[in-house]
């Protein structure tokens, strides 16, 4: 039977294996054979690998019927890296992305995207919530009233009248 004197816990003992262990910490072991009077000692430095991170930003208003890029910049963990997002985007690739990765949404209606999981290339994975809400604004129509045939040199008043306008400022171009 071996002994393992771990150099980080009191004492000796019959524990081969370590879990639990913290990342950043060399942990050196021991191991005796009693029977024939043998040692090795090995070390071994547990790597602190960060959880992934990204920032998630991209234009977040458009027109009905227009689609956006949204963009996830990787800011820690290595790549590629995979993703969990909701709602649900149509042909999204979600597994073994590069950094940073730009992807289009087209939505007919106000929607926030909202990243809830990042895994790396270590397998390190974080729980997240990067969310980007892309609001829709409705297509502005409008039409000259009253329409009317009007004399040469004869002045007519044009009233621009706009149907389905958000709030908001416009500017309007005549030609």
């Amino acid at each position: 039977i071996y002994t393992y004197d771990w150099a980080d816990v009191a004492g000796t003992s019959n524990t081969e294996d370590r879990t639990a262990l913290n990342g950043g910490v060399t942990y050196s072991v021991t191991v005796s054979d009693p029977t024939y009077n043998c040692t090795i000692t090995d070390s071994y430095t547990v790597s602190d690998v960060p959880q992934p991170n990204a920032t998630f930003s991209g234009t977040t208003t458009i027109c009905d019927g227009a689609c956006t890029n949204l963009t996830l910049d990787f800011t820690a963990g290595s790549g590629p890296y995979n993703f969990v997002i909701s709602p649900v985007v149509a042909g999204l690739v979600i597994n073994g992305v590069a950094d940073p990765y730009v992807f289009q949404v087209c939505p007919t209606s106000t929607t926030t995207y909202t990243i809830t999981s990042i895994t790396d290339a270590s397998n390190c994975t974080a729980n997240v919530n990067l969310q980007q809400t892309v609001t829709v604004r409705p297509i502005i129509t409008g039409a000259f009233s009253p329409e009317a045939p009007i004399c040469a040199g004869d002045n007519l008043t044009l009233e621009l009248d706009y149907a389905g306008t958000p709030a908001g400022s416009y500017d309007v171009v005549y030609s």
